[in-house]
């Protein structure tokens, strides 16, 4: 094998390596795209800015940077509030997208971050897998108004949980011990009683019940 041939070959490897590591996906497509990149080059859909962390120190705040991570979640919760089912179900693709860029973007500060911290950005995950599961049922089952109040209630009142929990990052610049074992007892209690709201027949059936 010729040296120049060798070359390339390395500078290949090089490369992918480099694009790789600095890569995200559209949100519009799903193409493998550079970081640095303010639009898609394969369908010229715009692309969310992304928060500069370094190793040596963050221009934010950590709370800051985790909230502004996924602060699309919030932005899409508004669909439920508002009751806006073709919002509900077209925009989850774009979120999906969002929450794969989002998650890649965590892992490489997660390292960095204080505990709570790492709490948080999980509660965010907790609020994206209960929207996945909901927009999954509301599209691939046929579902009359009841049943999709339903979910929607429920879906709410889940959110309302969390969000509370959420609300206090946003006042919150210092977590000492005694303030976090709290903050863990809560999410705790958050996640046992959604255990009593999942949607079930029974749990319909009342629902129409109250409404008659």
């Amino acid at each position: 094998m010729s040296k120049n041939r060798l070359a390339i070959i390395v500078s290949i490897l090089l490369l992918g390596n480099v694009v790789s590591s600095e890569a995200k996906i559209c949100i519009g497509c799903s193409a493998n795209i550079a970081d640095s990149a303010n639009y898609c080059t394969n369908c010229m859909t715009p692309q969310p800015e992304t928060a500069t962390i370094g190793k040596q120190s963050m221009k934010k705040e950590p709370r800051e940077v985790i909230l502004d991570l996924f602060h699309f979640i919030d932005d899409y919760e508004a669909n439920f509030h508002n009751v806006q089912y073709l919002n509900i179900l077209g925009k989850m693709p774009e979120v999906k997208t969002m929450f794969q860029n989002a998650s890649m973007r965590y892992k490489n500060i997660e390292q960095f971050l204080p505990e709570e911290c790492k709490l948080l950005a999980n509660i965010y995950a907790i609020k994206y897998q209960l929207f996945d599961g909901i927009t999954n049922v509301m599209k691939n089952l046929r579902i009359d108004s009841g049943f999709r109040a339903a979910i929607v209630k429920s879906a709410l009142l889940s959110m309302s949980y969390y969000n509370k929990i959420i609300d206090q990052f946003r006042v919150r610049n210092v977590w000492d011990s005694e303030n976090l074992s709290i903050l863990k007892k809560q999410i705790q209690n958050v996640n046992d009683r959604i255990q009593k709201y999942q949607i079930t027949a029974k749990v319909i059936q009342k629902f129409l019940m109250d409404k008659i």
